[in-house]
């Protein structure tokens, strides 16, 4: 959980799980949510999007995603760019194998504008 420098009233909590933008407001003294990022659910639907493209009308091909027996995990992180007013999210997992060797895939990087419109993805 963080505060951003230049938006005092924003909370800022990140992790596994994505990152949650709350915004704190000093009149009604609470704390409502600004902005949310699930990468789990941007890999949902970022596969139903990949299997829908097809040049073939009746031709439905998806490729799913083969950890074998490894297990991986998720990492959000951010960063705000004072000058520009501009927060990068970006969206990694990490596989673990047997041998205790991590691999990181960076999934993308997105930014956005200080009111969390999308800006591009990378």
């Amino acid at each position: 959980v963080g505060f951003c420098n230049d938006h005092p009233n924003r909370v800022i909590h990140h992790g596994s799980f994505g990152l949650k933008v709350h915004h704190y407001d000093s009149q009604d003294k609470k704390l409502r949510l600004h902005f949310s990022y699930d990468p789990e659910k941007e890999e949902r639907i970022a596969a139903a999007t990949q299997s829908a493209q097809c040049d073939r009308p009746r031709r439905n091909v998806s490729a799913a995603k083969y950890f074998k027996d490894f297990e991986s995990s998720h990492i959000v992180l951010y960063n705000y760019d004072n000058e520009l007013n501009i927060y990068g999210i970006l969206t990694a997992s990490e596989t673990f194998d047997d041998d205790s060797a991590v691999t990181t895939h960076i999934n993308n990087v997105k930014l956005y504008d200080e009111h969390f419109k999308l800006l591009c993805t990378v």
